[in-house]
């Protein structure tokens, strides 16, 4: 039996109803909390702290642990996350733990999920939510320098610029990936003037024909060797992904395609080039896929991104 689409509008508008106005009291309640010294999570003598998630979110949560250290050096801080690696060893950080370790009704929870669309920066938020205010959202991240030296020797037959393409964001939402014509387009464009490495998950896309400008690491690094990768590189462009808070994090300038999913103000940088459209239905932050053919994407062309590579390159030198 169908139901009736007035009742499905109604019950539809009491939901948008219910979250904003429960946006709208954690909003309020948390800067009213955090001026209460029993009741901020940072002045306690020990936190446990959890982000899960996806990579980049993990690192977003790093300028807010950093703060708490600043502000509390006497807190012992232990995080829970599927990605140690990238982060144990950490100064700020007493110890990394896996998720399923951390204490029930102990733990406190990272999360921005309930405030999409999100209006400012994740690690912000995240600060917010342990009681400080984060002044540098630049995120940190662990590199083995054994590693950089690696990549750094491999790349060293490629001319410069040493440029890390990734093509594809996590699966989180279909809705922050460039058109695969455009990638081939612009990947065509680097190989004739500069060297792509190209990084990702797998290799089911169609690569570069075998060149000598071209390197594909496609499915053959490990999160602590991305990372080095992302280190040794001269530029990174592609979706915003973790590999975008990689670089933030190991100071590699990126070009970031973000299209219309989300606003940069949620997770951009200082020294990256962002390219947002500002079309009437962003940001969306949808899950499912773009009914409208991701205009916002279609916005952003080949050249677009290859002048900002060219000028991020010009800047750095």
């Amino acid at each position: 039996m169908s139901l009736n689409p007035e009742f499905t509008r109604r019950k539809s508008t009491l939901r948008d109803f219910y979250r904003q106005g429960r946006r709208s009291l954690i909003q309020a309640w948390r800067p009213v909390r955090n001026r209460i010294p029993l009741l901020a999570p940072y002045r306690k003598a020990e936190i446990h702290v959890v982000r899960e998630s996806a990579l980049g979110d993990v690192l977003m949560a790093t300028p807010a642990l950093r703060r708490v250290k600043e502000l509390n050096p006497k807190c012992r801080v232990t995080f829970y996350t599927h990605f140690a690696n990238l982060v144990r060893g950490l100064s700020f950080i007493d110890e990394v733990r896996p998720v399923d370790a951390a204490p029930t009704g102990k733990a406190v929870l990272l999360r921005y999920e309930n405030l999409v669309p999100v209006r400012r920066h994740i690690a912000g938020i995240f600060g917010e939510i342990l009681g400080v205010d984060v002044r540098n959202n630049r995120p940190s991240c662990v590199l083995d320098p054994r590693l950089l030296d690696h990549y750094r020797q491999e790349f060293r037959e490629l001319p410069r610029p040493w440029i890390i393409v990734n093509r594809k964001a996590g699966t989180w939402s279909p809705n922050k990936n460039w058109p695969d014509e455009y990638w081939g387009d612009l990947l065509d464009r680097l190989t004739a003037r500069f060297s792509v490495i190209e990084i990702g998950a797998s290799a089911q896309d169609r690569g570069v024909q075998p060149h000598d400008h071209y390197l594909d690491l496609r499915g053959k690094t490990a999160p602590e060797e991305l990372v080095a990768a992302i280190g040794a590189a001269d530029l990174h462009v592609g979706p915003v992904s973790g590999p975008v808070h990689i670089a933030a994090a190991v100071g590699t300038p990126a070009v970031v395609i973000y299209g219309g999913y989300e606003h940069p103000v949620c997770s951009g940088y200082p020294g990256n080039i962002d390219l947002y459209s500002p079309v009437p239905c962003a940001p969306c932050w949808l899950t499912e896929l773009c009914p409208f053919g991701h205009p916002c994407l279609h916005q952003i062309t080949p050249q677009q991104v290859d002048e900002a590579l060219k000028q991020l390159w010009e800047h750095r030198n």
